[in-house]
């Protein structure tokens, strides 16, 4: 029989079973003068074996040793408890994940973040934050907590302490919206300068807790920070330029 007969009356793919070739696991028989490879009776007892024990979640590398395995031996039985310990460890996994998504979709925190900043920012939300404003602080703690996960505690400190203090809320979502208005700006015009200002002082008032105070600035990864900031426009990208060096330069 051809290769897709073999494949068909064994349950699997084609392709299946040239990797089983590949993996050794499958003699491959010799061609015929046509060309084409011609698959007995052993062929096709080898190839259902090797499927019911990938279908048993064995590896492949589990299942080249049961067939190996001298008859009479166990390697089937060691082959088939490890299998069954993956089994139920991603059985376990799966519950994990079940109960994360279930608690998810009984609340509108986003998933991707921790849960205190999740519920924090939230709550900012409650509190009159607007959606354009929210979008980018989330988006900003993603990247804080993503590149130094023990910052997420701080974060949501940070944010905890707005969440009375409204003039402070009205004032970032007032930031957000200048320095939203300054991408189709020239670099050079006043108002860049300006956002940059504001944007200085309240990282200055507000912000400096979040800082390492032992950052060295060497260490930063400047591939990554060229990458953060391509996503602004050159106006944009002055402003965040021109409130860093007020922030590293004024006492």
């Amino acid at each position: 029989m051809k290769i897709g007969e073999l494949a068909e009356l064994a349950g699997t793919t084609t392709r299946a079973v040239r990797h089983y070739h590949r993996e050794g696991l499958l003699p491959e028989p010799p061609r015929r003068p046509n060309g084409y490879r011609s698959y007995g009776v052993r062929d096709l007892v080898g190839l259902v074996k090797i499927r019911r024990l990938r279908d048993a979640g064995l590896s492949l590398a589990e299942v080249r040793a049961v067939l190996v395995a001298p008859a009479g031996s166990d390697a089937w039985r060691t082959a088939l408890v490890a299998a069954e310990r993956r089994l139920a460890e991603e059985e376990r996994r799966i519950r994990r994940l079940r109960r994360d998504v279930a608690r998810q979709l009984e609340s509108r925190l986003d998933p991707t973040l921790p849960a205190p900043l999740a519920e924090v920012l939230d709550q900012l939300q409650d509190r009159g934050l607007n959606p354009t404003a929210l979008t980018y602080e989330r988006d900003l703690a993603l990247i804080a907590v993503t590149y130094e996960p023990a910052a997420a505690e701080a974060l949501a400190a940070y944010y905890r302490q707005l969440l009375d203090q409204p003039e402070r809320i009205a004032l970032i979502a007032r930031i957000h919206d200048e320095f939203d208005a300054l991408a189709d700006l020239d670099p050079d015009d006043p108002r860049v300068a300006e956002v940059a200002r504001v944007i200085a002082e309240d990282a200055a008032e507000y912000g400096t807790g979040l800082l390492d105070p032992d950052l060295d600035p060497a260490t930063v990864d400047t591939e990554d920070v060229t990458l953060f900031l391509d996503q602004f426009t050159p106006a944009q990208r002055r402003a965040i330029h021109l409130a860093l060096t007020q922030l590293t330069t004024t006492p």
